[in-house]
């Protein structure tokens, strides 16, 4: 008998299927209308075929898309990280989903940030590095596995010289912290008593965010080269694309998570 993934109610999820110039896809326990446009899969053809696997990744530095990247270890927390988010009560999103970038004109010529704004990235960016600063330094991690780096969260109380310049410090914090959100969202999700090395001012910290319950970016994956080093029952979970390229298996796309029933 073949082993099929089932969902907890012991169910097998549909699929659907799109021919697209990019090659022949399916979607896993969603309709062919949820597989992304031609030209998000052409991309990152291109990527794969002519970048590095980090730079495919990554292939923007921190700017940052919706669109399924490619696999890398550097980032593997990136199935995990969210591309949408809760609006306060005020029907405000955090500021590091919002599209403004709000600058001031110093007496010295220079551009700076808002003070609200720099106030709110500030904590929030060494609230996060925290969190995981404590992670990394504690045993259930295992050294040499990648993780986020520091922000110099310094540099958005510094003036610059053009507002193009400011625009891209505050883009980089804003990406910075969605990084930060994906790596805890993966620790989170990957690994039992998750909380343990944490204090619980961080375990609230953390589950204020609601991670479980928002969308997640998705990977593309090649199967042949990445099956032995990915739990891809886990990543079922989340949102994983697998691609159909020199007899690869096709691609597997889970918008809607559910848990295989023989994983624990």
């Amino acid at each position: 008998m073949d082993c099929l993934y089932t969902n907890s109610e012991g169910v097998v999820p549909n699929s659907g299927q799109e021919c697209m110039v990019a090659g022949d896809w399916i979607a896993l326990n969603a309709s062919a209308g949820k597989i992304p446009s031609t030209e998000v899969f052409q991309q990152a053809l291109e990527d794969q075929a002519f970048l590095s696997s980090e730079a495919a990744a990554h292939p923007s530095g921190w700017t940052w898309t919706k669109h399924p990247t490619w696999y890398a270890d550097h980032y593997h927390w990136d199935a995990w990280m969210v591309v949408d988010c809760f609006a306060d009560e005020n029907n405000n999103v955090p500021w590091y989903f919002s599209d403004g970038n709000s600058l001031r004109v110093g007496g010295d010529g220079c551009f700076y940030f808002d003070t609200d704004l720099r106030s709110q990235a500030e904590e929030c960016l060494m609230k996060l590095w925290l969190c995981i600063d404590t992670i990394i330094s504690n045993p259930l991690f295992l050294i040499g596995t990648e993780h986020p780096t520091k922000f110099n969260h310094l540099c958005l109380s510094s003036g610059w010289d053009s507002a193009q310049s400011a625009h891209a410090v505050v883009e980089d914090a804003k990406a910075r912290v969605k990084e930060y959100l994906g790596f805890l969202n993966w620790w989170s999700s990957s690994v039992t008593h998750w909380d343990a090395p944490l204090e619980l001012w961080m375990v609230d910290f953390v589950d204020s965010f609601q991670l479980c319950s928002l969308r997640k970016r998705s990977v593309l994956v090649d199967i042949i080269q990445h099956c032995k080093m990915l739990n891809i029952g886990h990543l079922l979970v989340e949102v994983l694309f697998l691609d159909e390229q020199n007899g690869s298996p096709p691609l597997l796309s889970s918008p809607i998570p559910y848990y295989p029933s023989s994983l624990s």
